[in-house]
């Protein structure tokens, strides 16, 4: 759900160390229901050269209705409220432009136009009484200006907000994961309580760190994302009620954050120095998870997490065909074994609720 935002800071990060006058995921639905009836995972399908965004219920998949003069898609991340999925993502017009949708049981529910700016929804959440928000990020010429939400087809700018990654909701207050700049310039990781922000502490080594996926238990805030070292190194962190925890010792990313009975679940991605790739894995209270894997040879992500008697983790899993080409499929694992989600070709998972 963050992969564009976290993609551009990587990028320049690299080249201008965070710096504010060069700088200028992914959610997590954390449902716990006594009775289960249905898995609900959204993500993409693509077929024939086109991305479909699509939602499997229960491993039966379900494509999005697009708006006319679209092409394809992605279902980025999903929330369920009295029955009714609803997804926020994109659909890409024939132009090439990305245009932010809400869908509510696979039909369009609103669908974003600007002139001025481009925008990402990143994360939807649904209050008690029904109304819709979703957490995104404004663009000007493809940088990141602006991090709020959108409440009733409105959009509400967050003081100081670069980036708004996640967004929850606890006894009526609105929470946003994501970006800022600390008074030296330096992009820093930081949520946000209604338009009060809370600066998170990061490790001296680093240059610049955010927040993707934030969760909250009992008036405490939890937090994951990422930071980068002056080497372009990225680090998987988790925060606590602001105290941060490495995951894992070496380079890594963490997508999303749940939190069950004061058990704290992340999912993400480890680096794998033998075989160069990234590896989909997750972590209970800091310490590593086994996510099984159907190939000796996979890559992968993470992206979202729910926790509580049995913990469930969705993403991609990437391996060789015959033609040694890599193919993503969707998938999610249930107390860490793998379920492939049907497919016609390569596809992704980004989000997953429980019904």
């Amino acid at each position: 759900m963050k992969t564009r935002i976290l993609l551009y800071i990587c990028a320049l990060a690299a080249i201008f160390s965070c710096s504010k006058a060069d700088l200028a995921d992914a959610g997590v639905q954390s449902e716990n229901n006594n009775s289960i009836e249905s898995i609900v995972v959204c993500g993409y399908d693509k077929i024939d050269g086109t991305i479909e965004p699509c939602y499997w219920v229960n491993g039966d998949q379900q494509f999005l209705e697009l708006p006319d003069g679209v092409i394809g898609g992605k279902a980025k991340a999903i929330a369920v409220a009295k029955g009714s999925v609803y997804i926020c993502g994109s659909a890409e017009t024939l132009e090439g432009e990305e245009l932010p949708c809400v869908w509510k049981n696979g039909e369009i529910h609103m669908v974003l136009k600007e002139s001025e700016y481009t925008m990402e929804f990143t994360d939807i959440v649904i209050a008690d009484d029904g109304t819709i928000l979703v957490s995104g990020t404004k663009f000007v010429d493809d940088i990141p200006v602006s991090g709020g939400y959108w409440k009733g087809g409105s959009f509400v700018a967050i003081d100081k907000c670069l980036s708004a990654n996640s967004i929850a909701i606890d006894n009526g207050s609105i929470y946003i994961g994501g970006a800022s700049y600390n008074s030296d310039g330096n992009l820093i990781p930081c949520y946000w309580k209604g338009e009060d922000q809370i600066e998170l502490s990061i490790p001296s080594n680093l240059i610049c760190a955010q927040v993707n996926s934030i969760a909250i238990e009992n008036g405490l805030v939890y937090a994951c994302g990422f930071g980068l070292d002056e080497n372009t190194d990225t680090y998987a962190y988790s925060w606590a009620n602001g105290s941060y925890s490495q995951l894992g010792s070496g380079s890594g990313l963490a997508s999303a954050i749940s939190v069950y009975n004061s058990k704290v679940l992340v999912g993400g991605a480890s680096y794998e120095l033998e075989s160069g790739i990234f590896k989909p894995n997750a972590w209970m209270d800091a310490k590593e998870c086994s996510l099984g894997l159907s190939s000796t040879f996979s890559y992968g992500y993470a992206y979202s997490v729910i926790n509580g008697a049995t913990y469930y983790v969705c993403g991609s899993c990437a391996s060789l065909n015959e033609d040694f080409e890599l193919v993503s499929k969707a998938c999610y694992w249930q107390n860490g074994t793998q379920k492939i989600l049907p497919s016609t070709g390569t596809a992704e998972a980004f989000d997953i609720a429980l019904n």
